[in-house]
């Protein structure tokens, strides 16, 4: 896919199972290991399933999971409520406590699966009573499930970031390729090089944290609708392997009125050695590792899709 393209809207995409659950009040909740029996629910329309190092894989019409000796490691449909959570705590009241009366909605897609990564998209919509415009925002998070401390999106607005200097679970690209080559990638880059350009009188980024730090809260010129993030390391996904280099699709969020949308830039980078293997069994699209563009091949405009609303008046 080619630098500066865009998904579609999320409202542009068929349903393919909704479930609606009025939340009178919620408290945190924690993204962990829990038993697979809990969960309760049938694995519903199955999209791709699969097994990675020891990880099974279901990505079905009602949840996005993962797990490992009867363990989930991961779950969407949770991964939904906890962000629920985070909007109630973003959005209530500071004086009364009181919760408006919303429409919460999460649609996951799994992008790639290699090794004991897990690269997904994530699409949140909200929509409140008495608010003059809806909520939204797209990303792509990668996961490794062999770690533990959960994810979370965190901070000050109702979606959330993933704190940089504390990912749990979720993966930095400098987790996977040296700073230096992260760093020369991105100021290679055309639309990372355009929103540099328009930073005159500021130094020139010499490292990757100070690229970071000139380049968050930065927004596209001309017709690139984008905000980039302060976590955007976190922001990735495994597109394809081409001349034996792996392409990492970044996603930057749409800005304002183009909320919904996602930019999506191309990096390639050399393959790290413990990557090879997981890779080649990626590129094969069985059940052992998928990659984005056979994803979006194999399963269309799929999506698990968690609808959530918070009650009139709750605290």
């Amino acid at each position: 896919m080619k630098n500066g393209s865009k998904m579609k809207p999320a409202r542009s995409r068929k349903i393919v199972s909704l479930t609606t659950i009025a939340i009178a009040a919620l408290a945190p909740i924690a993204i962990g290991p829990c038993s697979y029996a809990q969960q309760g629910r049938p694995p519903g329309n199955v999209f791709w399933s699969g097994e990675s190092n020891g990880f099974k894989i279901t990505w079905s019409g009602s949840d996005l999971i993962a797990q490992k000796d009867a363990v989930v490691a991961f779950s969407a449909r949770a991964f939904a409520r906890q962000g629920l959570a985070h909007f109630v705590s973003a959005v209530k009241d500071p004086t009364t406590g009181k919760v408006p009366s919303c429409v919460y909605e999460r649609r996951f897609r799994l992008v790639a699966v290699v090794g004991t990564l897990m690269s997904f998209s994530d699409r949140y919509y909200s929509s409140c009573e008495k608010e003059a415009h809806p909520g939204g925002e797209t990303r792509f998070t990668t996961i490794d499930l062999a770690k533990h401390g959960g994810v979370a999106y965190k901070g000050p607005d109702s979606f959330g970031e993933i704190e940089p200097s504390q990912p749990g679970m979720a993966v930095r690209l400098t987790d996977i390729f040296p700073e230096q080559d992260v760093y020369e990638r991105l100021r290679a880059d055309p639309l990372m090089t355009k929103t540099l350009d328009a930073n005159t009188g500021e130094p020139t980024p010499r490292t990757l944290s100070e690229l970071m730090k000139t380049l968050s809260g930065q927004r596209g010129r001309d017709q690139n609708c984008f905000v980039i993030p302060n976590d955007l390391l976190t922001r990735f996904a495994f597109y394809h392997v081409v001349d034996g280099r792996i392409e990492m699709q970044l996603g930057l969020p749409g800005d304002g009125p183009c909320r919904d949308d996602l930019t999506q830039v191309g990096l390639l980078f050399s393959i790290p050695s413990n990557l090879k293997i997981p890779l080649e069994h990626a590129i094969t699209g069985g059940a052992a590792g998928v990659l984005m563009k056979d994803v979006d091949r194999k399963t269309g405009e799929s999506e698990t899709i968690v609808r959530l609303r918070t009650g009139r008046g709750t605290k």
